[in-house]
């Protein structure tokens, strides 16, 4: 008797739980997923960012094989947001993109300002030309490498792989050295490469720098403004 009672006792543990986890995946079906959910993906999820919850649900499609998705070659993770834009990728093979060759395996990640979509970030998978500058991709784990690009598509801030002059400018490259440019694609920052000159005022290598919109170059300590980079300029 004891034995047949503790078998159905087990028998009806058994069907509560079931019960559970259906109800469970049945609420997660029923989420509204901006992309319909086909057999190309193999899971799809949603989440938040810890620091910008309130920019809403973002959601991951895991791809079996290589995909098109907005005209974009993806593979892997891809990411959309609520309204379905994409908002993180890799590339599955080299892409025009804005006018500039993106390798392929390079991974790309929108940005967010005051809760809405501002910019993005690319992570090269080797050093490229962009917008006429060889920029710098791989760092170490504690290096800043990625690109970061203005709404309009424009660079905003990088590293190069070598000393490049930009607007008359002598900039250092290399994995120290950030470099920040207008929305127009002008300097705003950078650490010289060798002593300048301007405006009769002499600077000494491996100072920073900054150059005001008008062209005016200041020493970065001792600068009358500043660029306000992380705050997005082109707010």
């Amino acid at each position: 008797m004891k034995k047949s009672r503790f078998l159905v006792f087990i028998s009806i543990a058994i069907l509560l739980i079931s019960c559970n986890l259906y109800k469970i995946n049945d609420s997660e079906l029923k989420e509204n997923y901006p992309l319909p959910i086909t057999e190309e993906y193999s899971k799809v999820k949603s989440w938040l960012r810890f620091d910008k919850p309130e920019f809403g649900k973002l959601y991951d499609y895991y791809l079996k094989e290589p995909k098109v998705v907005q005209n974009i070659p993806c593979i892997g993770r891809f990411t959309v947001d609520s309204s379905g834009e994409l908002y993180g990728f890799v590339l599955s093979e080299d892409y025009l993109f804005h006018g500039n060759m993106i390798p392929k395996g390079s991974r790309y990640e929108g940005r967010v300002h005051n809760n809405k979509r501002n910019g993005y970030m690319i992570f090269l998978s080797k050093d490229s030309e962009i917008q006429g500058l060889m920029v710098r991709s791989k760092g170490t784990a504690l290096e800043d490498y990625k690109l970061d690009f203005y709404n309009n598509n424009m660079l905003r801030g990088f590293k190069l792989v070598s000393d490049t002059e930009i607007d008359g400018v002598p900039c250092k490259g290399g994995k120290k050295d950030y470099v920040i440019l207008y929305p127009d694609g002008k300097l705003g920052e950078c650490t010289l490469s060798k002593d300048f000159v301007s405006n009769d005022e002499a600077f000494l290598a491996d100072s920073r720098i900054m150059v005001s919109k008008e062209g005016k170059v200041y020493k970065k300590d001792s600068s009358p403004f500043k660029i306000d980079f992380y705050m997005h300029i082109d707010d």
